[in-house]
């Protein structure tokens, strides 16, 4: 639902909502990651930490060391932006949106997923 969501925001030409489309786009790969963690029976704190859940599928696949930078970009997204001070724009929805497409597709290849 998240993929989707920010997806389908993020087409919106009338109230596009930016903050809720990088916070989708954040709570789309913590899922993944975490799914991937689950798969091989890895803990993981039930925290918004995408640098720490990727870290810990790295123990699993060094692989995820190659998502470094995606995960540390949408990490700000999942956390922060539910905070008063910070707002997304639309440059930040184009990384944002970009990220996830590239770390859903890296973790579903990984699940063994198309």
């Amino acid at each position: 639902m998240d993929w989707k969501g920010a997806l389908d925001l993020a087409q919106r030409r009338k109230d596009p909502l930016p903050d809720k489309v990088v916070y989708d786009c954040a709570q789309c790969i913590e899922k993944y990651l975490k799914a991937f963690l689950v798969l091989h029976k890895k803990p993981f704190r039930f925290r918004h930490d995408l640098t720490d859940l990727r870290r810990r599928c790295q123990d699993v696949d060094d692989d995820f060391q190659l998502i470094e930078d995606d995960a540390i970009l949408l990490n700000r997204w999942g956390s922060e932006i539910r905070y008063p001070g910070l707002s997304a724009a639309a440059d930040d929805v184009k990384e944002a949106i970009a990220a996830m497409k590239r770390v859903r597709a890296f973790v579903r290849a990984k699940l063994g997923l198309r």
